[in-house]
């Protein structure tokens, strides 16, 4: 468990991604909070054509899966907040899985036989927060990413307009 400005963070494995694959991470969680930082590990990032989705597994009522979030490979940690399902949050029996995947940008999937770079990921948890009511009211449930901008201690949000989902 690690602690900075946000909270504490809970380690829930590092992977490394397959394409069009989902890849589990080691540890699952049973708590219901959809805030979740990700952080590259092990590559040039110039040398890297794809990008990776996030997503929770679990099993209640008719829900599988999560949304997935499309992520960049970055090595400064990124905040993403995955939305949780009210039957999950009233449930603390739900055990929940990450997983994650990568894909080829798009200019890169009309080309052909194309190397990318291997690169890993590492998922943390939020355990307990520090970030203000405001910015939690920002991300509850809204399609968001926060950015600890370059160790500066300041927090970027970044509210986007549609949420992403797919069935596979």
């Amino acid at each position: 468990m690690t602690t900075d400005y946000a909270g504490e963070w809970i380690y829930k494995g590092t992977v490394t991604p397959r394409f069009d694959q989902w890849t589990q991470f080691p540890f699952a969680s049973n708590d219901g909070n959809s805030i979740i930082r990700i952080t590259g590990l092990g590559a040039n990032p110039e040398k890297i054509i794809s990008y990776g989705h996030l997503r929770v597994v679990y099993d209640v009522g008719n829900l599988n899966h999560s949304p997935w979030r499309r992520f960049y490979f970055s090595e400064t940690p990124q905040i993403i907040n995955l939305y949780t399902p009210e039957e999950v949050l009233i449930n603390p029996t739900v055990i929940r899985h990450f997983q994650v995947k990568k894909t080829l940008k798009r200019a890169w999937r009309r080309i052909g036989t194309v190397q990318d770079e291997a690169w890993a990921v590492s998922l943390e948890g939020l355990a307990q927060t520090n970030l203000p009511a405001d910015v939690l009211s920002a991300l509850d449930g809204s399609p968001a990413r926060v950015i600890n901008a370059g160790g500066s201690g300041n927090i970027v949000i970044v509210l986007t307009a549609t949420e992403e989902n797919t069935n596979g």
